[in-house]
């Protein structure tokens, strides 16, 4: 959740090539960017390029979504089917709700 907030800052902020974060900014690595992309986003003198880290987050966001770690609240199917999400989950405080029996069927939403 760090990486979005840090996202969120830098939104309005015009990217240039080669664009870099403010060095005085934390930088979440871990979970964000695999062992093997580190050269690319991270530069020798400790600098975090921009466009390789978002494009690694957008990759670790997709990979969340499909192991059902988070999920986007109002989207078609509804939330994952289990009350909790893994305990290994790293987010699994967010999940803690009931979901049982969010999900409309078929015939409750339709205007009869």
């Amino acid at each position: 959740m760090d990486a979005i907030d840090l996202l969120k800052r830098y939104l309005e902020q015009p990217l240039k090539e080669g664009a870099f974060f403010d060095p005085a900014e934390t930088v979440p690595l871990e979970g964000v960017v695999p062992g093997q992309w580190q050269v690319a986003v991270v530069d020798d003198k400790g600098r975090v390029e921009r466009i390789p880290y978002e494009l690694c987050f957008l990759v670790a966001l997709r990979d969340a979504l499909r192991r059902r770690e988070i999920w986007v609240v109002g989207r078609i199917g509804g939330a994952p089917r289990r009350t909790t999400c893994p305990p290994t989950s790293k987010i699994s405080e967010m999940c803690t709700t009931r979901l049982w029996g969010s999900r409309r069927t078929r015939a409750s939403s339709s205007p009869n």
